[in-house]
């Protein structure tokens, strides 16, 4: 149902080349992906692989210069190339405020942490170090932060090896959508809390890949 006129949304970011590259490996067909650049996020290098991504699969695609995702333009494009169902890919610390986007479309998203428990930013290292746990949600979003109906919840083993949690962040979140895609289904039978987390302290994060590394036991 929801794989049908999707489009994807996406920042110049390593996590766009992530949802790029698997939803292309998986044989979805997009019905079309905007891409849009940011001035405080230039990165050319990234820039040329998500074309060459997108050139690749024969995506069809448009590039929008210098905006956001709560640009009013921005958002008429997004309407004109665009049907019921979108993938959203943002730049780090955007949140989207416009709530027509939300009325006229699917907007998902997918969140590192096991919603409604861990809502807000880096939950991944949060739940390593109070579960040694990962999870990842796939949702559609409301005007609430990290609200809205839960679709898919899954939850991934700590990397064996050590990597940088911040691309491991990026391909669970790839997976788990397209799972989600595929049908898959995972109840969440339990909800231990409901907090909001920030942009996690570097000690901590440090901590958390001690954690991942067997380094450390916190049980």
């Amino acid at each position: 149902m929801y794989k049908k006129n999707l489009s994807v949304v996406c920042s110049v970011t390593k996590r766009s080349v992530q949802y790029l590259d698997l939803l292309s490996k998986n044989k979805f067909k997009l019905y079309s992906v905007i891409l849009y650049k940011n001035k405080k996020f230039k990165n050319p290098v990234l820039f040329r692989k998500i074309l060459l991504l997108l050139k690749k699969y024969s995506h069809k695609f448009i590039i929008v210069q210098n905006t956001n995702i709560n640009n009013k333009k921005f958002f008429k494009t997004i309407i004109k190339n665009s049907k019921r169902n979108i993938l959203l890919s943002l730049y780090p610390g955007e949140v989207v405020k416009n709530l027509q986007l939300m009325k006229k479309r699917h907007c998902f998203h997918n969140h590192t942490g096991r919603l409604p428990d861990y809502k807000g930013s880096t939950t991944i290292y949060y739940s390593i170090l109070r579960e040694r746990k990962i999870y990842c949600t796939t949702f559609r979003i409301n005007r609430e932060i990290d609200g809205g109906k839960i679709f898919y919840l899954n939850r991934y083993k700590l990397p064996k090896k050590r990597v940088n949690l911040d691309d491991y962040d990026n391909i669970i979140r790839a997976k788990n959508f397209v799972n989600f895609l595929k049908g898959k289904t995972w109840k969440n039978k339990t909800s231990l809390h409901s907090e909001t987390y920030y942009t996690i302290h570097p000690i901590l994060r440090n901590l958390a890949y001690k954690v991942t590394n067997g380094n450390l036991d916190i049980r």
